[in-house]
């Protein structure tokens, strides 16, 4: 009899920490709506005379020509409770982070024009699938023109990457929904425990023609890994 207990107790005890992770995951993407509008003229002036600290486009240099990179799951973990983004994965190298997003409509103003702002749901099958891996999102919102996410939204990322990783040089961010999808590519093989530095050489491609307008178009990962 006070086996069975032990065991039934037991049981409960696993269940409970089930139910406590499965809770967290979920509170992850049920967000409440947020107000925070980073068009708005507070969140300008908010940013007016705070140094800019997130990166910008670099043509013809080598900020984007990196020697190492990993998967950061802690950062990408703090970045999706920011308002506006639904899902993120974030990579650091010998000097940058490089952050992926989908946005979601717990807040708004992330971009210069609601013109810039689509909702796909696919991409090109023959670049990428059509899903990003343990994100929940049928609809994805992006900015796919990097150009057009508005300074206080990119420097609210920025600042919370330099939060948790104050070695960083610059934080480059991209909404961009193909982006988003090799760089859950790479994600896939940290979550695997492979080394990501056995493709460098894609990664920087891919990062050199997102940030530096790189002349050489990526390729999916997917693809490569499997020729």
């Amino acid at each position: 009899m006070m086996r069975n207990m032990r065991q039934i107790f037991a049981l409960c005890f696993i269940l409970m920490l089930l139910v406590a992770g499965c809770s967290s995951e979920v509170e992850r993407y049920t967000k409440k709506y947020d107000k925070s509008d980073y068009g708005s003229l507070q969140a300008k002036q908010t940013q007016k005379g705070k140094m800019i600290s997130f990166g910008t486009n670099h043509i013809d240099d080598n900020q984007h020509i990196n020697n190492s990179v990993q998967f950061s799951k802690k950062i990408s973990t703090a970045l999706s409770s920011i308002a506006g983004v639904a899902d993120a994965r974030v990579f650091l190298t010998d000097k940058n982070a490089y952050v992926a997003v989908v946005l979601d409509n717990t807040g708004r103003g992330y971009a210069k024009s609601n013109k810039y702002i689509t909702q796909d749901t696919s991409t090109d099958s023959n670049i990428a699938p059509n899903t990003i891996t343990n994100n929940p999102f049928k609809n994805f919102i992006s900015v796919n023109d990097n150009t057009q996410l508005t300074d206080p939204f990119k420097q609210t990322i920025a600042d919370k990457v330099f939060e948790l990783a104050p070695e960083v040089e610059e934080v480059h961010t991209s909404a961009n929904i193909k982006f988003m999808f090799y760089m859950d590519e790479f994600a896939k093989v940290a979550w695997s425990n492979e080394s990501i530095d056995t493709y460098l050489k894609q990664f920087n491609i891919l990062v050199q023609h997102q940030f530096a307008n790189g002349m050489i178009m990526p390729t999916s990962l997917n693809d490569y890994r499997n020729k």
